[in-house]
């Protein structure tokens, strides 16, 4: 995918990566000890109960969490919110103890991001493991990884192989809100084999699922939903946890309703930039920043754990000319965000910048600031002319 040499990084960018893995060993060791409720423990207990017959059961919130307290102390609530394909990855963990799970998925999450960036952004892998979204997967065991690493390889995959990457694209639909565009990007290419791949694997999964675990699993997926609609729109996750332009906004004291016309333009801005990008560009990298980037600004359900695919879009602007001090102010936003977090402190939420960043970069390498600037002159001078 990267078609030229990347830049040489400095040796704090590799600090920042030791310092990021050793930490997350010492997390993965803590949990190994003393096992408390990371996110991982959700999937842990979701596959528990399909290995005992009852999928439908995981998202049953009472007996969900009546697991969870199998395997930690952890005195709060993780609930299932993921549809049925989604086990086909999470199966095999619940045969292990919570701790070996958790490690061993954790370290696969990390072997498959790495492998990712390796083989198709070569020469990013110390910034990619540099970024705090990794740092936070590590730590709970989320999946954002892994759903990075399916959407850098499959972008790989686009130009010798379509429909395998279509493929890959479909796996994607085990978490919704990451490929809610690519149907999107791909007509906009028109990548028909790429479309086909991405909806012949949605589907044979999504059927998968139904046959192995039945409708019941479905329905309570369906039923679970209003739950997290309630949670996102409420905040009660807290403000300060959601990785979204709405939820910045809310935690500043912005009314739901101007915080959600704003949050709107603002995907509206990322929609239009994934077709303009992938209907016009044939840089691989290229249409991978816009897809990551928009993917990140338009869900009103995103969390910093979703944000490792970003590194494409981080590549591609430092192939641009981002310079270190302007990749440093992206991280150190980041970084806020993450001790924020950490100390749960709530004043102010940054997660939005780095791909707001990222989406402005895009707009003015895209040629749209140009031409839109062209079309303001020509519409003052017609109104010059008129008076």
């Amino acid at each position: 995918m990267l078609d030229q040499a990347p830049p040489i990084f400095s040796h704090r960018w590799r600090m920042l990566a030791i310092a990021i893995l050793a930490m997350i060993a010492i997390a993965v060791f803590k949990n190994a000890i003393k096992p408390w409720g990371m996110d991982f423990i959700s999937f842990w207990a979701a596959s528990k109960l399909a290995l005992l017959g009852n999928l439908p059961g995981a998202y049953d919130v009472v007996l969900h969490r009546s697991i969870e307290a199998q395997a930690s102390t952890f005195d709060g609530q993780m609930p299932f919110p993921y549809p049925p394909p989604f086990f086909f990855l999470i199966w095999p963990f619940g045969a292990l103890p919570y701790p070996l799970a958790a490690a061993i998925w954790i370290a696969l999450s990390l072997g498959a991001y790495f492998w990712a960036v390796k083989r198709n952004l070569p020469g990013f892998e110390t910034l990619a493991l540099a970024l705090p979204p990794i740092l936070l997967c590590g730590m709970v065991g989320q999946n954002g990884l892994f759903t990075a690493a399916l959407l850098i390889a499959a972008m790989g995959q686009m130009k010798n192989r379509p429909f395998v990457a279509g493929l890959m694209f479909g796996c994607l639909a085990m978490k919704p809100q990451i490929a809610v565009l690519i149907p999107l990007a791909l007509i906009a290419a028109r990548e028909w084999r790429a479309f086909a791949g991405a909806a012949v694997s949605a589907v044979s999964l999504s059927l998968a699922s139904l046959a192995v675990f039945g409708w019941p699993a479905w329905q309570g997926f369906f039923d679970i939903l209003p739950l997290y609609g309630q949670l996102t729109a409420g905040g009660q996750v807290g403000w300060y946890k959601i990785a979204t332009v709405f939820a910045s906004l809310r935690m500043v004291g912005i009314p739901a309703l101007p915080a959600a016309i704003v949050h709107g333009a603002v995907a509206l801005a990322g929609v239009w930039i994934v077709w303009r990008v992938w209907s016009r560009e044939r840089d691989p990298l290229f249409r991978t920043a816009a897809l990551v980037t928009a993917t990140m600004l338009t869900s009103p359900y995103m969390y910093m754990y979703d944000q490792p695919m970003l590194i494409a879009g981080v590549a591609w602007a430092v192939t641009r000319g981002l310079n270190e001090k302007g990749l440093a102010i992206l991280y150190a936003a980041s970084f806020y965000c993450f001790a924020q977090m950490l100390s749960e402190t709530r004043l102010i939420n940054l997660m939005p910048v780095m791909p707001i960043g990222l989406l402005l970069l895009l707009y003015r390498e895209s040629g749209e600031s140009a031409r839109i600037s062209a079309l303001w002159q020509g519409l003052r001078m017609k109104a010059g002319l008129a008076r």
